[in-house]
């Protein structure tokens, strides 16, 4: 009984009176306040939490009837353990939208369908907050909403808040540099979210191994209000109860206010510190991490190292990181993340001085894994293991034989400087991602100007991960004579290596290449003449090395999903790892959803090299990270026009490079005629090097160009885009001609309008005009929010809807616009015998637009078989529709196999950027 009041005043004190107002000292004692909040007839104890969530899973659960827990992943992956072995449950992990913010009702509702066609019952919904192994906190709000939902399919919640004392917030302007999200949430208990109101349903987990560092102890406890569940834990804890006399040492420990203050005060100063030290080398190593908020663990994505996004390549560089560098990580497959390449840094296991030096070798390991090639993948792979029969039971022993093609002095870590002293030399190592499109109005029109088009940037990226060797120093060379590159695409399996000659500008391919990309060569050509010609830089170049990745959404998803034996929806699509090899169809051509990977290619490869060569010689006062990119956006914007054309071989609409650098916006083409020249001469090469560099810097640096960004573009918070991929892409260059030589035809007297042509012309501007009509208007409230969710465009023009009626009329007048544009593009494709949207599409999108919430559904851009986008009322409940919809579809004969993505919209200012 004293534990257990020791354990009730402790959690009143340090779980419920933070949010709650605690006693003053003018009432009652305050032991017997918190006895009276927290009654210790509801606190259980035991060894350890996971001797408590078994009992929980055994007392509450029943394996007979299939009972299973949803899980949100990446996850502890001993729950699994804790919950199968004796109780007998299964574990179904959720697949999030956004794992750091956690598992939102759409998230958990997408996962127990799943879970209920495997035949399984989904009774128990674990959370654990702050996160393991993410560190992050969960909002109250996101808490709240997955016990509502749970509580909606009568099932159990249990809440392990083992890292509950364990937050070492970081204030919010660090966190911003680390994230471009919103601040992070302020740890907020779950007794207190629920203002002490459990109920039979709630049941929460806490241990003093982890806030106390006293795991040996062990010793937890459960909260929980189900007076049926804690007699049934009186009875089963004799296996696993605590010692009288550990009970004795933990009542005087949670009752010692004064030591508890300064250990916790004290514990989180030194995470913090320890933290820091973490993300310094990872920010300078230039690997991507979830900024951490709580516990003692960073998560970190070292995918970009692996050769291809593979489990097996993850398990060959666990081996090496341990082989090589000493240091041992969590790789995610064990944590059942489903992206191969991340792993948990625990940096609260050793002193600050023994984590720098782990750092500091992990440094220079991230270094040289940089430089492998794929052969040397698979010298590793053959040294270390990793193949699929690699069991984590060490039924197989990888070899612990060092890989000396890659040894240096013994290792591939160790130290070697012969560069002379009067040269720096250093490397520079960053990721540059850009995003894709959706161009929602304006379709074939915006290929003559004035016409507009209103472009949506979406959440799926290129990236381009650059490091260059150099020498700086007032004595070095303008350019060494050859400079080595290295191009790498894990996604395509291919390497391709070049040699840069600068007194020439030319690009030369090694005649080893098994093939060539005309996007990637022609970018590095034309960028290379006007970076590396800087008549101020005191910086050498010596070598370069790129890798190029693209996300998943880029390419059809279905051939994978099939592969995987993963639903065809939209939980399916969340489970698979990211940066897939792009998939083909039965002739070898690649499927694309239409998003414009060959401008985000280019743009992120153009950033990513302007980025590292521009200005290197600048004054130290210059801007830094993304304030930097943002300063040299236009420039980016206009080598990646002249890049793309170059490579395309023509000058096209460049709305698709415009979006991968800013993001949302209207657009107007830029007139052919700035680049037709330089076109020329960039094709023919007859232009001597310095004249060519003169008049491609002239038209980058110094040339106002005409057009372009128009308008900036914000997505409204109750708006939302969502995509379907239909088929397999089109051809949108040559369906362009076919329709505009149509055009040509079709208008060829002075006096003759060109049907369909002239009212899109008329039509596009007024859905860009009403767009940015909604980016101001009063935003719905949330039951204004649930009619527009719950009730059918069509009907949004009703006199009896009460929803924020100028909003609603915008959003009715919009879904009007956009009907008369698919109309006219239609008819104009039928008329130019151009399958603009193809009768699947029709009905496809008509079905789309008949759900409640749903804006519009059209063929995207030049229209075909690449996609179908939709604009929908931004709740999870419209989205759930839309994606139980499309996942459903199948053409209705069966011809067609829709897959939702996971695309979402972004804003203007969202464009290209640096990656943490």
């Amino acid at each position: 009984p004293v534990a257990r009041e020791a354990a009730a005043y402790f959690l009143a004190r340090r779980f419920l009176w933070p949010k709650l107002q605690p006693p003053s000292q003018s009432s009652p004692p305050v032991a017997d306040q918190a006895l009276r909040d927290i009654q210790p007839k509801h606190i259980a104890l035991g060894a350890g939490c996971a001797a408590l969530i078994n009992h929980t899973f055994y007392l509450i659960g029943n394996p007979e009837t299939k009972d299973c827990c949803l899980i949100p992943r990446p996850y502890y992956a001993a729950f699994e353990n804790d919950m199968r072995l004796i109780a007998g449950i299964t574990p179904f992990g959720v697949a999030q939208t956004n794992p750091a913010a956690g598992p939102t009702p759409y998230d958990l509702q997408v996962a127990h369908d799943a879970a209920r066609k495997q035949g399984l019952n989904p009774k128990f919904l674990l959370l654990t907050n702050p996160n393991n192994p993410l560190g992050t906190i969960y909002s109250a709000a996101t808490i709240k909403a997955a016990i509502d939902w749970a509580r909606g399919h009568n099932m159990h919640i249990v809440v392990d808040e083992i890292y509950a004392l364990s937050v070492h917030h970081v204030d919010e302007t660090e966190f911003q540099q680390q994230s471009s999200s919103s601040p992070p949430p302020r740890f907020e208990s779950v007794i207190s979210i629920l203002n002490n109101q459990l109920s039979h349903d709630v049941h929460v987990l806490w241990a003093v191994s982890k806030d106390f560092g006293a795991s040996g102890l062990r010793c937890g406890l459960v909260y929980s209000q189900n007076k049926p569940f804690l007699e049934g834990l009186q009875t089963i804890s004799i296996f696993t109860c605590v010692s009288g006399p550990i009970q004795y040492m933990i009542a005087e420990l949670l009752t010692d206010d004064v030591f508890v203050d300064y250990f916790l005060k004290e514990s989180s100063k030194r995470l913090k510190a320890s933290y820091q030290i973490c993300a310094a080398k990872l920010h300078e190593m230039v690997l991507p991490f979830v900024p951490a908020q709580a516990g003692l663990f960073v998560y970190v994505d070292f995918s970009s190292l692996l050769p291809t996004a593979s489990f097996v390549w993850e398990q060959v560089l666990t081996q090496v990181l341990f082989r090589q560098a000493r240091v041992v990580l969590t790789p995610g497959e064990s944590q059942r993340d489903t992206r191969p390449g991340m792993f948990r840094i625990c940096y609260a296991w050793v002193t600050p001085e023994v984590l720098e030096i782990a750092m500091e070798r992990l440094s220079k390991l991230v270094s040289k894994l940089r430089r492998l090639g794929l052969e040397d993948w698979e010298e590793l792979r053959t040294v270390y293991g990793g193949t699929n029969s690699d069991k984590n039971d060490g039924s197989k022993k990888l070899s612990s034989k060092p890989a000396t093609k890659f040894r240096n002095g013994g290792s591939m870590i160790a130290n070697s400087n012969n560069n002379p002293a009067t040269l720096t030399t250093s490397t520079k190592s960053l990721t540059v991602s850009a995003p894709g499109k959706l161009l929602l109005a304006g379709g074939y029109l915006v290929l003559e100007s004035p016409n507009p088009g209103v472009v949506v940037g979406v959440d799926k990226r290129f990236y381009c991960s650059i490091q260059v060797d150099q020498e700086k120093g007032s004595s070095v060379e303008k350019n060494v004579a050859v400079i080595p590159i290295t191009v790498s695409s894990p996604q395509f399996g291919q390497e391709w290596k070049y040699e840069y000659h600068s007194a020439t500008a030319q690009l030369m391919a090694n005649p080893k290449n098994t093939s060539m990309n005309g996007f990637v060569e022609k970018t590095l050509r034309v960028s290379l003449l006007c970076l590396l010609h800087n008549k101020t830089t005191t910086t050498m170049v010596k070598s370069i090395q790129l890798t190029i990745r693209g996300d998943n959404d880029f390419y059809s998803l279905v051939p994978h999903l099939k592969k995987s034996n993963l639903p065809i929806n939209l939980s399916g699509a969340l489970q698979l790892p990211p940066f897939l090899q792009a998939a083909k169809d039965d002739n070898g051509k690649i499927l694309k959803t239409g998003l414009g990977s060959s401008a985000c290619l280019v743009t992120s490869v153009v950033a990513a090299l302007v980025y590292t060569l521009l200005n290197d010689a600048a004054a130290a006062a210059e801007p830094k990270g993304n304030d930097k990119m943002n300063s040299m956006r236009d420039v980016i914007f206009r080598l990646a026009q002249i890049c793309h054309c170059h490579a395309q071989g023509k000058v096209g609409s460049g709305f698709d490079v415009a979006s991968a650098c800013y993001g949302s916006h209207i657009y107007e083409r830029f007139p052919k005629e700035i680049l037709a020249d330089l076109l020329v001469q960039l094709e023919e090469e007859t232009t001597t090097t310095a004249l060519l560099h003169d008049q491609l810097n002239a038209k980058v640096f110094t040339t106002t160009w005409p057009g372009g960004l128009q308008a900036p573009l914000q997505l409204p918070p109750f708006l939302q885009v969502m995509l379907a991929d239909v088929s397999g892409g089109s051809e949108s260059p040559s369906m362009a001609r076919t329709v505009l030589a149509w055009k040509k035809n079709a208008g060829s007297a002075a006096t003759t309008a060109v049907p369909h042509w002239d009212d899109l012309a008329r039509l596009n501007p007024r859905v860009g005009e009403l767009w940015q009509q909604l980016m101001t208007v009063a935003t719905p409230t949330e039951e204004e929010l649930k009619q527009l969710a719950n009730t059918a465009a069509k009907e949004w023009n009703s006199s009896d809807d009460t929803t924020n009626s100028s909003c609603r009329n915008i959003l009715y007048q919009l879904h009007q616009t956009l009907a008369e544009t698919r109309h006219h593009l239609k008819a104009m494709g039928n008329a130019a015998k151009v399958p603009v949207e193809p009768e699947e599409q029709t009905a496809l999108a008509n079905a789309t637009c008949e759900l409640p919430g749903v804006v519009a559904a059209l063929v995207p851009g030049a229209g075909g078989y690449d996609a179908l986008a939709c604009i929908y009322i931004n709740t999870d409940e419209v989205r759930h529709r839309i994606s139980g919809l499309w996942s459903e579809w199948g053409g209705k004969d069966g011809s067609t196999q829709v897959c939702p993505l996971t695309v979402q919209g972004i804003n203007f200012g969202e464009g290209v950027r640096l990656e943490p």
